[in-house]
């Protein structure tokens, strides 16, 4: 390594064109591998996502112009080495699913983040080969990763004001600056090795001292996330690193392989410490041995949701088999999605991914892609085994390992998980495929800058600016700040501008059909049907199977007096959600006032089913109940759902009914409790002096 700093110092000073851009893009470089992980918002997850994507796009054409600038090549040499065709491969794949996809805006925004994400490779590729120094650019991935568990740790434990938020099955989680507790996890397990490797490799007392204490920071971070993907990715990926390091050597009988007893007489009691902390703490204990057990519980709610998610997807990619395009995998996934998987998870949760990058990989980009994918991987660890094989310096061989075991470690976790669908660990998949494709080697004459660089200057420097803001104007980043303002509004009761907003949003992000929804939702409550019908079948338009959009597209119809058609809609809305409850009660309305009693019966009671509840639908079975004559069924149904709701209106109803069946003392008891509950109530006490009249 020396060596080569050596050597760029030199050209340097023989060479000073193009140096300027030479350090531009290794600080570019830093400055997205520690900006992305750490971009933080308070507010939602689609934000925390929005604001990575849009430091990634602004930089990444600087840094492929200061690349370019500062080593200019042929492009045949640019796109050579081991996985510059299958990386091609796998994002022309990508381009081709769009005219596959229901949503091909969609589908050309994820193909174009791709296409963003190959010039990542090959700027890395290109910057490392010609000797950047590949240790400051870990230590910046470990600076990064050892901030973010710091913070969530931060905020596990409450401090600062910091508090853990419930996830959909009720569970707490620990976001960090990355979102979801599993997000975090899938970074830090590629962080992990890297930061082993430096340790290992470390020469200085305070080098020593700092990696010792980031390995400790990321692996109690690591444990408490919970994350059962990110246990079982890095683990896998640590035997691996053992059998690779040490177990194959020595059955070829090669050279013994020189064992850093510093590094295990650290990393031992640092793990001790580790797992004393967790023990220490009751919650934490608790947390992570219940986390543990469950990885072998198929009753585990998260476990049975991702193999009923599986195996709707499987069908899915059987009618599908050349995949529903790039992000189009939520959109075409409703019709698939089955009864069991709705009652897990909840009618208002919403399946954006299958929960394993290999199966939606299959289902967005088809057979094909799946092959280009596998392509890819495949190349990368035979480039790295190559890598690590020739790297002359043990300091190199062990970060080109560390790189290959993180890479596996975030593999493993995509079989539960998709952290490849997350900007943070895609840019440092990436970043990693462009280290290994380009081993640190000592070339004659490589950092020697063009001769036309300050002629092509310019027109780069130029062409990165006007890519920028052409990202940053159509970026998706404008259209959620207007989303988010307009969902503020909206909980205000200020559907004007709530409305407002909500266009303007669609105006950077048509293609989004949540905006188009909130907008006509908003132009609802205000009384413009004719604007909200336009907004809603716009959002339609962009997600034909959004059962929310359907739902409220049949609400506006049946306040139009177009019966038919929002009965239609609203069965539609079942076909795709048997759980939908208030479109079995909007049905109950419309067969109550067409005088269909039998079918508006069926109807609340599948609301009630599914929501045991719903005070109106049971307040509506209760008076078709009561014109059928069937009085005791109506009692039966009033003390089903006060077991799940307080509801004055059906403390009176129920009242009614036991005076009806004659059962008085049951009526006293059930008024003399809701006046308990409720306080004084006129018709409470009409009630109570009619039993008393009646005596």
């Amino acid at each position: 390594m020396r060596d080569v700093r050596g050597t760029r110092a030199a050209e340097r000073r023989k060479k000073p064109a193009g140096s300027l851009f030479a350090l531009a893009g290794q600080n570019i470089l830093v400055l997205m591998l520690l900006a992305v992980p750490l971009a933080f918002t308070p507010l939602t997850l689609d934000r925390y996502s929005q604001i990575k994507w849009a430091i990634l796009q602004l930089l990444i054409p600087f840094l492929l112009a200061a690349a370019l600038l500062t080593f200019r090549r042929p492009t045949r040499e640019i796109f050579s080495g081991a996985l510059a065709i299958p990386a091609l491969l796998f994002v022309a794949c990508g381009f081709v699913s769009i005219f596959f996809a229901q949503n091909r805006p969609w589908a050309a925004r994820s193909a174009v983040n791709l296409l963003y994400m190959l010039a990542l490779m090959l700027a890395c590729k290109m910057m490392v080969q010609e000797g950047l120094d590949l240790r400051k650019l870990l230590v910046a991935v470990i600076i990064a990763s050892t901030s973010v568990a710091l913070l969530g740790i931060i905020q596990y434990y409450g401090l600062f004001g910091q508090r853990r938020i419930a996830d959909s099955y009720g569970e707490l989680q620990t976001p960090s600056t990355i979102g979801h507790n599993n997000f975090a996890a899938a970074f830090i397990i590629m962080a992990i090795p890297v930061t082993l490797a430096l340790l290992a490799s470390a020469g200085r007392a305070w080098a020593v001292a700092a990696h010792s204490a980031s390995l400790f920071v990321q692996l109690y971070y690591l444990i408490i996330t919970a994350s059962r993907g990110a246990w079982t990715g890095l683990s896998l990926g640590s035997l691996f690193w053992v059998a690779w390091a040490f177990v194959l050597p020595a059955l070829r009988r090669s050279k013994r392989p020189k064992r850093s007893h510093k590094a295990i007489v650290i990393v031992l009691p640092l793990l001790c410490a580790v797992v004393t902390l967790v023990v220490a703490s009751p919650s934490t204990r608790a947390l992570v041995i219940d986390k543990a057990a469950s990885m072998i519980n198929f009753n585990d709610k998260p476990i049975q949701f991702r193999l009923l998610t599986w195996r709707s997807t499987l069908s899915m990619i059987a009618e599908h088999p050349f995949g529903v395009g790039l992000a189009n995998y939520e959109m075409a996934y409703p019709p698939y999605r089955s009864p069991e998987e709705h009652r897990i998870t909840g009618r208002f949760k919403k399946v954006e991914h299958a929960h394993n990058e290999y199966l939606q990989t299959t289902a967005e980009l088809g057979v094909y892609g799946t092959v280009a994918f596998l392509f890819l991987i495949v190349s990368f660890f035979r480039a790295g085994a190559s890598a690590a094989r020739n790297a002359r310096a043990r300091e190199d061989r062990l970060m080109l390992q560390a790189i290959v075991v993180g890479q596996l470690a975030v593999l493993v976790h995509s079989l539960f998980s998709f952290p490849l669908h997350l900007p943070v660990t895609l840019m440092m998949f990436w970043v990693y495929c462009g280290f290994v494709a380009a081993p640190i080697r000592i070339k004659t004459g490589a950092v020697i800058a063009s001769r036309n660089s300050a002629r092509l200057a310019p027109a780069l420097v130029l062409a990165a600016i006007v890519i920028a803001i052409l990202q940053l104007s159509a970026s998706e980043l404008i259209s959620q700040y207007h989303q988010s303002r307009g969902i503020l509004l909206k909980n205000e009761a200020q559907y004007d501008r709530a409305a407002a907003e909500f266009r303007r949003a669609a105006k950077f992000c048509n293609s989004n059909f949540l905006n188009h929804y909130l907008a006509s939702v908003c132009l609802r409550k205000m009384g413009k049907l004719d604007d909200a019908t336009e907004e809603s079948l716009k959002g339609l338009e962009c997600n034909p199977n959004d059962r929310h959009s359907i739902f409220n597209l049949g609400a506006l119809y049946a306040y139009k007096g177009r019966i038919d058609d929002a009965t239609r809609l609203w069965k539609r809305v079942l076909s795709l959600d048997p759980d939908y409850a208030q479109a079995y009660f909007n049905m109950g309305v419309v067969y109550e006032r067409l005088g269909k009693d039998a079918l508006a019966l069926s109807a609340y009671k599948n609301a009630l089913r599914v929501v045991p509840g719903m005070k109106e639908a049971c307040h509506n079975l209760v008076g078709i109940l009561g014109r059928m004559g069937k009085f005791a069924e109506a009692r039966d149904a009033l003390v089903q759902c006060l077991a799940n709701v307080q509801d004055l209106q059906l403390q009176l109803d129920l009242a009614r009914v036991y005076m009806t069946l004659g059962e008085t003392g049951n009526a006293q008891r059930t008024l003399i409790e809701a006046r308990h509950l409720f306080g004084r109530d006129e018709r409470i006490e009409a009630l109570l002096r009619s039993l008393e009249n009646e005596r």
